[in-house]
């Protein structure tokens, strides 16, 4: 940090770590001053405001605005923005958190950051943010091979933005066809082959499964409307080690978020 400017840092007590919070959006010091607002419970979100119009791409509108600094992600996001992300016409900041970080209340001079806003003073929003993306296990499959029940997992959690990789296991221990489900909704549903379908698929995705089982690269995109929409993903596998010559993987529930 050589800005000769005011920079926002956190001190962790328990690890003896001084990290830099207020950087530009490239790593380096951001080109303005920041001011800290405050921090959330579980010490995760650090709230700031800053001049600078490098913290994050696109800031064009030269005032103060203020920002969240997530330190496990290490991304930081403008806050005070509207209601369509457009940015303020006038300075924001003073931004406070609740506990987990994910509801934001802050300031503003701005006039367009909502509908009907023509009092021409400094008003309080509310925002609520994104909240962390999860991928848990649900329901029970059905064995195959010497009882083994193919396991369908993703490598990482389902950030906006970021890549995974789904990974299939193999219960038959050889090449075989198999049928990977996506829904929006769960299912429970009993079929003749003995397993539970846990997905009301929307697509299916056939494919041939090595030994060693399959990975699919999944893309997620840095899209905020896909914020908490959840996804419902199983797999069944031939295998003619199965009661009736068919296994299931369990289900995975995957909820896009940060």
């Amino acid at each position: 940090d050589r800005s000769n400017q005011q920079d926002v840092y956190v001190y962790d007590v328990a690890t003896q770590q001084l990290e830099f919070v207020s950087k530009a959006a490239s790593g380096g010091a951001a080109a303005g001053s920041s001011y800290v607002s405050g921090i959330s419970g579980d010490g995760r979100s650090v709230l700031f405001t800053s001049f600078a119009a490098d913290v994050v791409p696109g800031d064009t509108n030269g005032v103060f605005d203020g920002f969240l600094r997530d330190r496990v992600t290490g991304k930081s996001v403008r806050v005070t923005v509207g209601d369509q992300g457009q940015e303020g016409d006038e300075p924001g900041g003073d931004v406070k958190a609740s506990a987990d970080g994910r509801t934001l209340i802050f300031t503003s001079e701005a006039a367009n950051l909502v509908a009907g806003d023509t009092n021409g003073v400094h008003d309080v929003f509310v925002r609520e943010l994104c909240a962390p993306a999860a991928a848990t296990s649900y329901g029970t499959g059905f064995p195959g091979t010497g009882g083994a029940v193919p396991t369908l997992v993703l490598s990482a959690p389902p950030v906006l933005g970021t890549t995974a990789s789904l990974l299939l296991s193999n219960s038959a221990g050889v090449s075989t066809p198999a049928v990977l489900m996506v829904g929006f909704q769960p299912a429970s549903l009993p079929t003749a082959a003995f397993g539970t379908l846990l997905v009301d698929p929307a697509f299916a995705f056939p494919d041939v499964v090595p030994p060693g089982g399959a990975t699919y690269t999944v893309a997620i995109p840095d899209d905020p409307t896909l914020c908490g929409v959840p996804l419902y993903w199983q797999a069944i596998e031939q295998d003619v080690g199965a009661l009736a010559g068919l296994s299931f993987t369990a289900g995975l529930e995957v909820e896009l978020g940060s």
